[in-house]
């Protein structure tokens, strides 16, 4: 995923939609990507319409022997009605396309992008500072710390907050691509056997929101923190400090505090949803049967 953004930036036909700048840089990459997925979207929900229609009758047929053969007609009834009750769940569900699946995802998104910082506003809060270092350099505004240190710490610097910035993106990206080619998977809840890939889908995309919500949460921590540190290279600038050779680590530091939270916290919230097991299919059929025991109890009075 990584090496594909980077492959965006030097595509030819691309040219005039990515632009070799850093302002806007990340949201024009974003756009095209996104862009491109979406050109895919009507083949993949025509197919699994198609693959939807074709299960569902397979389906019937299939729970319609098994009740001859067990000679129950009160489970030829619960089959059929928890047949047509999914059959009209994962059909509203392909009816929409992809609208439901990038609802879920913006909705963990605007959860908590109240205040407009994210990653776009990180890296350019990235940028700012590496000019502002820059413009250190020129005037010589540098106390004990040579030009070298300084090269080599806003290297490491930029670069681990790239890789923060790249973590988000990714997340986001591949959501996206969920929203679109999973769609076809959804195809699959017109089976019984193979309605749990379906399940899977579904589950899968609140767990990559979670992680979204996670590094989002992350990046508008690691903007305060930078916007401090902008606040302290003013001061430099005004001549009331000088940068010094610690001052340099605690930069570095601070890029591989969010890097490390950015890497280890989304699985952990991600597998919130990959340690539930059953799903609503498992809840509501045990209802139905039971609600079935009942009828036949009763009957049997």
């Amino acid at each position: 995923m990584k090496l594909l953004l980077l492959n965006l930036i030097f595509l030819s036909g691309s040219a005039a939609a990515v632009e070799l700048n850093a302002d806007g840089i990340l949201n024009s990459l974003i756009d095209e990507f996104v862009s491109c997925v979406n050109d895919s979207a009507g083949p993949i929900h025509q197919a699994a319409m198609r693959l939807f229609w074709l299960l569902v009758p397979i389906n019937l047929v299939i729970s319609g022997i098994r009740c001859v053969f067990n000679g129950d007609f009160s489970d030829f009834f619960f089959s059929l009605v928890t047949s047509v009750l999914f059959t009209g769940i994962f059909y509203y569900l392909l009816s929409h396309d992809y609208a439901i699946g990038k609802s879920i995802i913006d909705s963990f998104v605007t959860m908590v992008d109240d205040d407009y910082m994210g990653p776009s506003e990180l890296i350019d809060l990235v940028f700012n500072i590496d000019r502002q270092i820059n413009n250190l350099m020129t005037s010589n505004v540098l106390g004990l710390v040579s030009k070298l240190q300084i090269v080599i710490c806003m290297i490491v610097f930029s670069v681990v907050m790239f890789f923060v910035i790249l973590r988000f993106v990714s997340i986001y990206l591949t959501a996206q691509i969920l929203c679109v080619i999973g769609v076809f998977v959804l195809g699959f809840g017109g089976l019984k056997a193979t309605r749990y890939l379906a399940v899977n889908y579904l589950k899968l995309l609140i767990s990559k929101g979670l992680e979204l919500i996670t590094v989002l949460i992350i990046t508008k921590t690691g903007c305060r923190i930078l916007n401090d540190v902008i606040d302290a290279t003013k001061l430099y600038e005004e001549g009331l400090s000088v940068l010094k050779h610690s001052e340099c680590m605690v930069m570095i530091f601070i890029s591989l505090f969010i890097f490390v939270l950015s890497k280890s916290l989304p699985p952990v919230m991600s597998s919130l949803m990959s340690g539930t097991s059953g799903g609503f299919e498992t809840g509501l059929g045990l209802s139905l049967k039971k609600y079935r025991f009942l009828i036949s109890r009763n009957s049997g009075k």
